[in-house]
């Protein structure tokens, strides 16, 4: 192949797992024995402060948090294969002897429910659980340590051409992350195309500085609640509600996890509570500001969640013109974004967030921030 060769090559590996039912190997099966759902302050809470999909969820019964966290014990159980997959392709690449020349990237593309707000699997929220990923990096020139950066997930395709060398396309959401990774007294060890894309990009930051704030939209995808007015309508070939319906505790190798379907499985096995994952309410566009507001040093993540939204205005970003719902949560004060306090907050703040947010909304490519 390409290493083999000496060509640079480049290899995306994503495993399926930890997605549901995340089941493990034979040989994890009695792994993990003491993980469960962490019960961080956010786990079973809710209130009317929140979006319908969060604010209508009932609590967690015993039976829910026994099943959630054998959904954390088999995600843990599962990602061990995940793990001695890495580490062979550590041993390919070395015994190809490409180990100190190539760039390794490890992330993910987004974190979980499990409990946190009440909802006990899936992703799809604006909080912290569900938004923050982990980003370790390696390679040629690459400062080891922390990096307090403000990357988004749209930021993965301009920083992977950068290595190659290649330049961001103009319509491309995103900017390269590598002039923040690499110190510019180490740009001698990168190779040479990518030296000149980071001297490229660390010039255009005196232009166009890194952004002080992350920008995160979504658009539902579950159809309606079993709680909205007009239910969950079924058909053989149509189930529109992303629900909650887990199996069996005691068979996990029974246990389907979360079904996109409202019913309870049809086995006799622990049933948990059902509830919508994802719904009507669901759609929004929000910030994370760290300290972005001049004279502020405060946290906050704010959010605009408009319950209607069709296909052509998703695609033409005609959306978000007539909110049903507003979320302030000060992360300074409330770093589990318990309290919504909008409400509440100063004026000069809200139109503060508000015309930030809209820099990114409907921004495209180069024009975002």
């Amino acid at each position: 192949g390409s290493a083999a060769a000496g060509r640079p090559f480049f290899l995306y590996f994503a495993p399926h797992c930890p997605h549901t039912p995340a089941m493990p190997a034979a040989w994890y099966k009695d792994a993990c024995a003491g993980v469960r759902s962490p019960r961080t302050p956010a786990y079973n809470h809710s209130n009317a402060g929140f979006h319908a999909l969060v604010a209508t969820q009932p609590p967690i019964s015993d039976v829910d948090a026994t099943l959630i966290d054998d959904l954390a014990r088999r995600r843990c159980q599962c990602l061990l294969s995940v793990d001695d997959a890495h580490a062979a392709l550590v041993v390919a690449v070395k015994e190809a002897r490409r180990w100190e020349s190539t760039y390794w990237v490890v992330t993910s593309d987004h974190g979980y429910n499990l409990g946190h707000h009440r909802l006990p699997s899936n992703k799809f929220l604006l909080y912290d659980h569900t938004l923050r990923v982990p980003m370790l990096v390696r390679g040629p020139g690459i400062a080891a340590g922390d990096n307090p950066v403000l990357g988004t997930n749209v930021d993965y395709a301009p920083t992977f051409l950068g290595l190659a060398g290649l330049a961001t396309p103009a319509a491309m959401d995103g900017r390269s992350l590598l002039p923040m990774l690499v110190p510019e007294a180490r740009e001698g060890e990168l190779p040479a195309p990518t030296r000149r894309h980071v001297r490229a990009e660390r010039a255009a930051l005196s232009r166009r500085p890194w952004r002080a704030d992350q920008f995160f939209q979504y658009y539902t995808q579950g159809g309606p609640s079993p709680y909205h007015p007009q239910g969950c309508p079924q058909t053989p070939g149509f189930k529109p509600c992303e629900g909650w319906a887990p199996g069996s505790s005691s068979e996990p190798n029974n246990s389907p996890g979360d079904l996109n379907q409202c019913g309870f499985p049809e086995h006799e096995a622990l049933r948990g509570t059902v509830r919508p994952l994802d719904d009507y309410s669901n759609t929004y566009i929000g910030l994370h500001c760290p300290g972005c507001i001049p004279g502020d040093a405060s946290e906050y993540k704010y959010g605009e969640y408009q319950y209607v939204c069709s296909s052509e205005e998703i695609v033409a970003r005609r959306c978000f013109s007539s909110i049903d719902t507003y979320q302030l949560f000060n992360m300074s004060a409330d770093p589990y974004e318990l309290h919504n306090v909008y409400a509440s907050a100063p004026p000069p703040i809200l139109a503060a967030l508000k015309a930030r947010l809209r820099r990114y909304y409907p921004c495209r490519g180069a024009a975002c921030p």
